[in-house]
């Protein structure tokens, strides 16, 4: 029996007619440090004055069917508890990790960029990819997280001091509250996604040719391996822009 309040439609992962779930497009656990406080998050413009709308959740819409949903929440469980473990081990400027189920993050990383494909939100709507969209449904869809260099993601931890002068910014000091809309950049076939949230810079490079060793040494290995670089948050903040970042509101 459909739920009145739940539209009936195709759900764009699995293809089939069926009740929609409301979709957290980036990932719900995502949302809990941010609203932990006040429960409310404010929306950054990027106007000289850093104006700001208050919002009450992430972007959300009717979207997954309740099995593509239940598919995406296994691996999202296992990034959550894996991020909140903070098992970092410094090595000189990098962290590296071990011991990370491959097929369980790879295909995290992978529904993220679906999400942000698929959405009908505007704040979603430069993530166009028509080449690489089945490639991914298809490999969701078969729990195929494909070799590391497939989908590749250069994950980095935020640092630096935030500009706490700013009244926007005041007792921000968990990197984990700020959140960043996926931009999209193009040069000829090579495509790169840039978004922050969790405290964390996730950088995914789009191409059919293959990449240099220099750069897939970032990329999370089959042997569960990841080297996580360190980057720094107002630098990324300058070089994204401040639309659409979310922060927790004071």
């Amino acid at each position: 029996m459909k739920n009145k309040n739940s539209p009936y439609g195709k759900c764009p992962l699995c293809d089939k007619n069926a009740v929609l779930k409301e979709s957290h497009i980036i990932s719900k656990f995502i949302y809990k440090p941010v609203k932990e406080k006040t429960g409310k998050m404010t929306e950054i413009d990027n106007s000289p004055f850093l104006n700001g709308k208050t919002r009450q959740d992430g972007i959300k819409e009717y979207l997954l069917c309740g099995i593509c949903e239940e598919r995406r929440q296994k691996y999202e469980d296992y990034v959550s508890k894996l991020i909140r473990k903070n098992t970092l081990i410094k090595n000189g400027d990098i962290y590296h990790v071990t011991g990370i189920d491959y097929v369980k993050f790879k295909l995290f990383l992978l529904f993220n960029l679906f999400m942000f494909a698929a959405s009908k939100s505007p704040e979603f709507e430069e993530i166009n990819i028509p080449s690489y969209y089945d490639d991914l449904k298809d490999m969701i869809l078969n729990n195929d997280p494909g070799t590391y260099a497939e989908f590749g993601c250069i994950i980095s931890v935020l640092e630096d001091d935030l500009p706490v002068q700013h009244k926007i910014f005041q007792d921000l000091n968990d990197y984990k509250r700020i959140v960043v809309f996926p931009r999209l950049n193009r040069q000829g076939s090579e495509i790169t996604i840039v978004t922050l949230f969790g405290g964390i810079k996730w950088h995914y490079l789009l191409t059919h040719s293959p990449l240099s060793n220099e750069i897939t040494a970032n990329f999370l290995k089959e042997n569960g391996e990841l080297i996580i670089q360190k980057s720094s948050i107002i630098k990324n903040l300058k070089n994204l822009g401040l639309i659409d970042v979310i922060v927790n509101k004071k």
